[in-house]
């Protein structure tokens, strides 16, 4: 028969929430003897922690969540509970002579008010919003880290004892789910991780390598450099500029990549055999709509590569290689840096 509504049983919980890191690559046995001493160790940090009256002890197959509940329950009786399982747990590790059987746990903790239900097995189990996020926390933590919630944090931090104890993360759980999670760090704790969790360690930007086209132009925007400022004195449309450099670096490459079957042939204006005053003004006399789109083609290809370039009266046209562009030219491509004799 079903329990009516007004008897549901709501109870204010200390949650923590833990689990065995790479429990499933045991061997049976192995897990067999980490299930058993986990129970051990756990049984063990609540004796230690005699202040509350109520635990309820949910297995989840390679951990539990210990669910602590009292009216005089101490603010800080589940990370000290979770401090006191790590501290047994170090202890255990370095008796313990077979490393199958040695293992970690990762340790989430929250506060809330849940509802006591029967499982299917007859048993009291719990529901709610509080254990659920629990388990979320836990999945953001490494081996013997503890992660506690936005509550938990705000009920510790003003104390002398966990003050400047906590960084502070954003995670996103299932369903795109945010919240915040705070990581315990004090180094005078036996067997507690400080490192930063590796959920949250940001992820290094690796640059892309110069395609060979912008290192050609990267190339002859150095060798051009006079050439150029010498062009904006004399008042000369500056796209015009981006499109010199571009057939430059497009005629170095194909005559890198010239064969008997396909020899190179100039594409730049006068095949090669104008000067470049005869080349830039024959560009800068083009229609502008013309020679602008094919200047905006040319930054798209070039500005992928972020910082290389300075920004001067000449505003957003890549004309001026940066220190960071000349140094990225000669790790990116060094026969060319030398083949131009750059310094």
């Amino acid at each position: 028969m079903d329990t009516p509504i007004d008897n549901v049983v709501r109870q204010y919980f200390k949650y923590v929430f833990l689990d065995v890191v790479s429990f499933s690559t045991r061997s049976a046995e192995a897990q067999s003897a980490i299930v058993t001493q986990l129970n051990s160790i756990v049984k063990e940090s609540i004796d230690t922690n005699q202040d509350h009256v109520g635990t309820n002890l949910i297995p989840t197959g390679d951990g539990m969540c210990i669910a602590l509940f009292a009216p005089n329950l101490q603010y800080d009786s589940h990370i000290q509970v979770a401090l006191q399982i790590l501290a047994l747990l170090e202890e255990y590790n370095l008796s313990e002579k077979n490393e199958m059987r040695q293992f970690k746990v990762r340790i989430g903790i929250h506060q809330n008010t849940d509802i006591f239900v029967t499982d299917v097995n007859g048993r009291d189990n719990i529901a709610g919003a509080g254990i659920n996020l629990a388990s979320r926390i836990v999945d953001k933590a490494d081996g013997c880290q503890i992660l506690v919630s936005h509550t938990v944090h705000e009920e510790l931090q003003p104390s002398e004892k966990y003050r400047n104890r906590f960084k502070k993360f954003d995670a996103i759980g299932k369903h795109g789910i945010q919240f915040s999670i705070y990581q315990y760090v004090d180094t005078s704790c036996l067997g507690l991780n400080c490192a930063i969790p590796i959920e949250f360690i940001p992820e290094e930007k690796v640059e892309p390598k110069l395609s060979l086209i912008a290192a050609y132009y990267f190339a002859h925007a150095i060798k051009e450099k006079d050439f150029i400022l010498r062009m904006f004195q004399k008042d000369v449309n500056m796209y015009a500029a981006t499109v010199l450099l571009w057939f430059l670096s497009q005629d170095s490459l194909e005559k890198r990549e010239a064969t008997d079957l396909d020899p190179f042939e100039p594409k730049i204006y006068g095949e090669g055999k104008k000067n470049l005053d005869e080349v830039i003004q024959y560009y800068s006399n083009l229609q502008f709509y013309l020679i602008s789109e094919f200047s905006n083609f040319v930054e798209m290809k070039i500005n992928k590569y972020p910082g290389c370039f300075s920004s001067s009266t000449y505003g957003y046209l890549p004309l001026f290689l940066s220190q960071k562009g000349k140094e990225k030219l000669k790790s990116d491509w060094p026969d060319i840096y030398d083949e131009f004799k750059i310094t």
